[in-house]
């Protein structure tokens, strides 16, 4: 991102988005592990991809490295259920540290949730998480 463009989006109050994977012409390309600290979360509408219907989603606001970054997640899973990814970060405390990864296990992407201070992995599956399209 070019220095201006960076400070006009600052400046607007945009906060980016946390970027677990990367759509390429080879499938979707994990970012690698994240150490982030959960800020906050809250219930947002916002239009679901495949359906283009207004679908509750949770939107978790995270600092990386000094920098907010968001994340959201559909409220609920195709079972009408509450997201795993959504219960797991339940039990993450405001001002707690995470490590966050979008890993591959067959055709399924999930992601996986470790806290910091745990060390141990907690594996999250999440149907659709936020991929970003390369450029």
């Amino acid at each position: 991102m070019s220095k201006i463009s960076k400070e006009l989006v600052l400046a607007a109050g945009i906060i980016p988005k946390l970027k677990l994977g990367i759509k390429t012409k080879k499938g979707v390309v994990s970012t690698g592990v994240h150490r982030v600290t959960m800020v906050a979360d809250k219930i947002v509408t916002d239009k679901d991809p495949r359906t283009g219907k207004d679908v509750e989603y949770v939107r978790y606001l995270f600092e990386e490295n000094g920098e907010k970054k968001r994340y959201q997640t559909k409220k609920l899973n195709e079972n009408g259920e509450l997201s795993y990814l959504v219960q797991h970060l339940a039990e993450i405390e405001e001002g707690k540290e995470v490590y966050l990864e979008m890993q591959k296990r067959g055709i399924k992407n999930f992601i996986s949730v470790i806290p910091v201070e745990q060390g141990t992995e907690i594996e999250v599956e999440d149907e659709e998480p936020e991929i970003i399209e390369e450029d």
